[in-house]
């Protein structure tokens, strides 16, 4: 016991060990709070299956199958509904945890969402066999069956989208409205819990359209206010002209969106005052204005950072897609490699066809030997004198050819008078050798001479591929000195064509570096065969407060399409012109010339 008291003394345990985060992340948390609240939203009577559904959804990611059974499985128990249905849904959310094995080999969602309508509408006929057996419960089991389905389809979209958002360049438009669903049917399992008076319900549905309306306008202000009009209605809150009042008042807000929040939500409380006390009259019920009024408040205290998470979601603000401008950067990136790999193996190639051997002269001494050796095969193997010459004396015969061979190289053609007074007296063939040194002696010339063509040609090539080299080392410079599109600039010179009535088809907006930048526009062709350059000219210059210079490719060389291109205008210009003269009096002249823009606006 003394032993070990020391050792465990010694294991001490600390909390910072533990990584909560590798268990519990902002998703874990969003899918646990969701299974709660959707398990307790009651839409028609006791028939509560959005919770069911919406573990259908989960059971197909392991990180968060556990939690959110065990928090769908809470909410049942706290919903505090009919106890027969109560008991219904925890044995199909526990039928469900059993098979979720099976359900994540299921990649079809229409088919997921038949399995889970396979499984429930059963369940839902027995209860119905057990209970009163009347004609309605019958038929609020196909009622619920269509639920499960439904809810299981659209809330698949809204699991899929926060679970990979950090990887999604864009959102569709059945993700935005299943996203919608999800927060509004949880916050309708709430319930009637009021604080002071204040319903939390209605606070947090206002903020909902709020949010949704500051980020993504009217197009999402007004869906996020039908679908809240829409439960509302089928929890029976409000009448059904809440959910036009609600729509109405997000479109009008979202339209304030481009300004800023305040008049955003400034626009949302008016419409809603206007529509409310045009239907109801305004001093109907005025806790419901405190209630918008303090949603309204809560929004406008909410910091930046929320709203640019939100955008980061939804994908709604381009400037604000990480994602997209990654994407960009790992491109360029991925190009920029590729290049610098082409144009260092264009340069070594260059190199190879510069480190090529040239010959000095026409006869090395390999080349001497080997027409020595020629000679000897051709006039000396079947002379009388072969062994004297070749065996006895190799040495004073092969000095003899050699000397003959350098006058050949010095004069460019030998005769009999040149040949030493030794050789003419010893050797018997000394005309047939002249001949013959002469003959492979013009077969080395004309050999040295293509051997400097090509020589020539090789050198020529090689500065070429350089060339080409050295181009593609500048357009890699080019890519590294932060050459990205700005795509939130594309969509501000895009919105103010628009608003001067011209109608582009592209715009790219690319800059280099901290103050150089690149515009095209692509636009059809207009009726009077020319683009509208002036016009577009003075509106992007307008936008982007600089001089520009103006490079168009028009209607004639791009078919149905023109493009132009603009760029900073050169602070200075240079005045030049061309002088031409014909020649021997002739009065035409064979010189051109042309002026032309190149890319940088010179």
């Amino acid at each position: 016991m003394q032993r070990s008291a020391p050792t465990i003394k010694n294991k001490n345990f600390s909390t910072s060990n533990i990584k909560i985060d590798r268990y519990i992340d902002f998703n874990t948390i969003m899918f646990v709070l969701m299974g709660f609240l959707l398990s307790r939203s009651i839409l028609i009577g006791a028939v509560a299956p959005l919770g069911v559904a919406f573990f259908i959804c989960i059971a197909k990611i392991d990180k968060y199958r556990i939690p959110v059974f065990l928090s769908a499985l809470m909410g049942i128990i706290l919903s505090f509904n009919n106890t027969v249905y109560m008991i219904k849904y925890a044995v199909c959310l526990m039928i469900f945890m059993i098979i979720s094995k099976k359900l994540k080999e299921i990649n079809s969602t229409s088919r997921m969402a038949l399995i889970g309508t396979a499984i429930v509408l059963p369940i839902s006929i027995g209860q119905a066999l057990l209970s009163n057996r009347t004609v309605y419960d019958f038929f609020m089991c196909g009622v619920e069956s269509i639920i499960v389905f439904v809810a299981i389809y659209t809330f698949s979209f809204g699991v899929n989208l926060i679970n990979n958002s950090n990887s999604r360049i864009s959102i569709k438009t059945e993700e935005t409205i299943s996203i919608s669903l999800l927060m509004v049917f949880s916050i309708m399992g709430i319930g009637n819990i009021a604080l002071f008076g204040i319903s939390v319900r209605a606070v947090l549905s206002t903020m909902l359209i709020l949010v949704a309306a500051i980020v993504g306008g009217e197009t999402m202000g007004a869906t996020s206010g039908v679908i809240v009009g829409i439960a509302f209605l089928i929890n029976n809150v409000a009448s059904s002209i809440y959910m036009g009042i609600y729509a109405f008042a997000g479109l009008v807000g979202g339209a304030f969106n481009k300004i800023n929040k305040y008049v955003c939500i400034l626009g949302y409380i008016l419409s809603w005052v206007i529509i409310y006390a045009y239907t109801s009259g305004i001093d109907s019920n005025i806790m419901e204005l405190r209630d918008i009024l303090l949603a309204s408040l809560i929004v406008i205290l909410l910091p930046n950072k929320f709203f640019e998470k939100v955008e980061k979601i939804i994908k709604s603000n381009v400037a604000s897609n990480e994602v997209v401008y990654d994407y960009i950067t790992r491109t360029k990136n991925v190009t920029n490699n590729r290049l610098v790999s082409i144009y260092k193996t264009y340069d070594e190639l260059a190199n190879t066809f510069d480190r090529i051997r040239e010959k000095d002269k026409i006869l090395d001494q390999r080349d001497i030997a080997s027409v020595i050796d020629m000679i000897h095969n051709d006039e000396c193997k079947g002379c009388g004198m072969k062994r004297m010459c070749w065996e006895s004396r190799f040495q004073h015969t092969y000095s003899m050819i050699y000397n003959i061979l350098e006058i050949l190289e010095e004069k460019g053609q030998v005769t009999i008078n040149d040949l030493p007074e030794d050789f003419k007296k010893e050797c018997l063939r000394a005309e047939p050798i002249v001949k013959i040194s002469n003959y492979y002696y013009k077969m080395f010339v004309l050999d040295y001479n293509w051997n400097v063509k090509f020589s020539e040609s090789r050198k020529l090539i090689a500065d070429q591929i350089r060339s080409i080299s050295k181009s593609i080392e500048g357009m890699s410079k080019d890519f590294e000195n932060s050459v990205i599109l700005d795509l939130e600039k594309e969509k501000n010179i895009y919105d103010e064509l628009q608003r001067h009535n011209i109608d582009a088809n592209k715009v790219n907006y690319m800059t280099s570096g901290e103050d150089d930048f690149e515009i095209t526009i692509e636009n059809r062709v207009c009726s009077s065969g020319s683009m509208c350059d002036e016009a577009i000219l003075d509106v992007v210059s307008n936008f982007t407060g600089e001089t520009l210079s103006m490079q168009k490719m028009g209607c004639s060389c791009l078919g149905e399409k023109c493009s132009v291109k603009f760029t900073k205008a050169q602070k200075y210009k240079a005045i030049t012109n061309v002088s031409s003269m014909s020649r021997d009096g002739h009065i035409l002249c064979g010189d051109n010339y042309t002026y032309m823009d190149i890319n940088d606006g010179k």
